[in-house]
């Protein structure tokens, strides 16, 4: 029974831990802004932290900007899309200067 009861204590906090990598993670009592919470919270969460993903649908560079185009998905516990779950929407990304659209090629993943 003991052994029972270890094994369902390791596993709940194995599945509880969230490996976020380094270049997106953020302090833990920072509030993350939802996609959903973003589309209908209004001037209530411009400027907030946010962390999303998906895959790139579009790339286009003006002439001091790059604004790249994501279908949204769910963030897996890694801190990448799960692209099998409903996508909910999409969303642009403003990006300063000119970017490769090889580096954000259509169909690829992205945090």
């Amino acid at each position: 029974m003991l052994r029972k009861i270890f094994l369902l204590v390791a596993v709940v906090l194995a599945t509880g831990c969230t490996i976020i990598p380094e270049d997106i993670r953020v302090p833990d009592d920072t509030n993350l802004v939802s996609y959903n919470k973003a589309v209908t919270g209004g001037d209530g969460v411009k400027g907030k932290m946010a962390r999303w993903g998906g895959v790139i649908v579009g790339v286009e560079n003006k002439e001091n900007k790059t604004w790249v185009e994501v279908v949204n998905f769910p963030l897996n516990h890694y801190g990448r899309p799960n692209t099998f779950e409903e996508t909910i929407g999409r969303f642009k990304v403003e990006l300063d200067g000119f970017v490769d659209p090889i580096n954000f090629e259509e169909g690829r993943s992205v945090t």
